[in-house]
């Protein structure tokens, strides 16, 4: 018969033993969520290069990846403001150090005095129903003097966007694009998310230079395409149902003021603060003869718009919503606004010409805060989003706008604003960073970008039951570190059952004399 001594001790090695499990501080650390894994070829565009269809203007492109370019709108060459005379660009890939992002090498295309919409596209086999993330970093660069590492005289239209069905047409509706970022000289995050409606998706890179000027380049590096979770279910009739636009607010719909038609049947729209491509389609549905849902493709079509891409439209922005009657040209939506009444001088009072309307490009600044756990100042794929941290956009004394990050929607733009000079500051509770504050002067129609490294226990969203976040390093509520904690905590449970065990073999001891 085994002793009591042995008996005890063995009930306090189980008891140890449970407790360990059911702790996991004390057992076996918990396991970290797998990491989502790149489902692009080559993303990072070192994988090696092929010729395009036997075209010199294509021999260096990178493997995985497809070219696509906007065909020419018209004839008029660089004449437009701006010019709409689209061209294919060159492809290759390129290894300046200064436009590549990870890696050794980066996508590149180009057109020299001449402007294109253009980039590349990869076809990804895909789960129906599942949302997925693709994302890229882009530089823009519109130099008229050519000069590598110049700085650049005018804008780059940059975006990402995805397909959901697996269409190869860039300028297809069907589309779904992020924000349109147009910086220059740095490199940006971009990204987009979308449902697949089938067993493919098509991701796209898309630039847009705006001036004829001597090098007209973009350069993409470090994209990805990663499953971010189920979707909805599928709709009656098959497919899958993507989000519908909401209005982009400040306008009622039905308050809008249409535009008159000119003089070739043609009606052109100059965009107000607070208007909304629904609102637009409303107000118009009736000159046309059409329904609203007719208007709307209609708007999409001709001024190569979607659902998604119509949220980012802004003032001073000329939307197509009729050709000229009779004829399939397009006007130039981008030319001089022909609704505006005429002006009278104050001595004949004779009528003045129409006064000639410059499109207006508001400013955008856009900003991200993130967790530099490497300490190395770059925002990395593995470096999580911050959340908690309010920004505020001063110019000068005045605060033109604040915004609370959340952890998943950023980078945050502030659109529509004056050119001028910026101080960008932020503060949150719990952060730390070297750069509180950052300074910048943007001109019409630039974005300038920025990304501020933090560090801080609390990153991303907030746990469920709003408790703190901790995990290896973190501190508890008394000041001492998790580790610490947790062995003295098991200590304590030793010393305990060990006490247990003594008393117990005495008071047996004792019985027994």
């Amino acid at each position: 018969m085994k002793s009591p001594r042995m008996i005890i001790l063995a009930l306090a090695a189980l008891t140890l033993g449970a407790l360990a499990l059911a702790n996991p501080v004390m057992g076996a650390p918990a396991a970290d969520p797998p990491r989502q894994s790149n489902l692009l070829n080559n993303g990072g565009f070192e994988g090696g290069t092929h010729m395009y269809n036997n075209d010199g203007d294509m021999k260096l492109v990178p493997d995985g990846w497809t070219p696509w370019w906007s065909p020419p709108t018209g004839t008029n060459d660089c004449k437009g403001n701006p010019p709409a005379y689209f061209v294919k660009p060159h492809y290759e890939t390129e290894t300046h150090a200064s436009h590549v992002k990870e890696g050794i090498a980066s996508a590149r295309w180009f057109t020299s005095s001449a402007v294109h919409r253009a980039g590349l596209y990869q076809t990804v086999a895909v789960t129906a129903g599942s949302i997925y993330k693709f994302s890229a970093y882009a530089f823009g660069w519109s130099s008229k003097d050519g000069k590598v590492d110049g700085q650049s005289a005018g804008p780059v239209d940059l975006r990402v966007g995805i397909d959901p069905g697996g269409g190869t047409n860039g300028d297809a509706g069907s589309v779904v694009w992020g924000n349109t970022v147009a910086t220059v000289d740095q490199f940006v995050p971009l990204e987009v998310q979308a449902t697949a409606t089938g067993g493919s998706i098509t991701v796209f890179l898309y630039a847009r230079p705006y001036w004829c000027f001597l090098r007209n380049d973009s350069f993409w590096d470090a994209a990805s395409l990663v499953l971010v979770g189920a979707g909805p279910t599928a709709v009656p009739g098959g497919g899958v149902a993507q989000p519908t636009q909401k209005p982009s607010s400040g306008v009622p719909i039905g308050s809008i003021i249409p535009a008159t038609e000119q003089a070739d049947g043609s009606i052109i729209h100059t965009v107000h603060s607070g208007e909304s491509c629904i609102g637009i389609a409303y107000t118009y549905a009736s000159m046309l003869g059409l329904d609203q849902v007719k208007t709307l493709e209609q708007i999409y079509a001709l001024n190569n718009l979607n659902n998604v891409s119509c949220r980012g439209i802004y003032p001073g922005q000329r939307i197509i919503v009729r050709n000229p009657t009779g004829g399939s040209k397009p006007p130039a939506a981008t030319e001089a606004a022909t609704d505006q009444p005429a002006s009278t001088d104050s001595g004949g009072g004779q009528p003045q010409p129409t006064q000639q309307v410059a499109e207006v490009r508001p400013a955008i600044i856009c900003v991200m805060a993130y967790d530099d756990q490497n300490g190395n100042n770059l925002p990395e794929p593995t470096e999580p989003k911050a959340a908690g941290l309010t920004f505020s956009v001063n110019n000068g004394a005045s605060t033109v706008g604040t915004y609370t990050t959340d952890g998943v929607n950023e980078p945050h733009c502030f659109n529509n604003l004056q050119p001028g000079n910026y101080a960008v500051s932020w503060v949150g509770d719990g952060f730390t960073g070297a750069e509180q504050s950052w300074q910048t002067a943007i001109g019409e129609g630039q974005t300038a970008s920025h990304n501020f490294a933090v560090s801080s226990g609390i990153v991303g969203q907030p746990p469920p039951d709003g408790g703190s976040v901790s995990g290896p390093g973190a501190d508890s509520g008394e000041g001492l570190p998790l580790w610490a904690t947790a062995l003295i905590a098991a200590v304590g449970v030793i010393l305990f059952l060990g006490g247990l065990g003594v008393a117990g073999y005495f008071l047996l001891m004792r019985r027994r004399v």
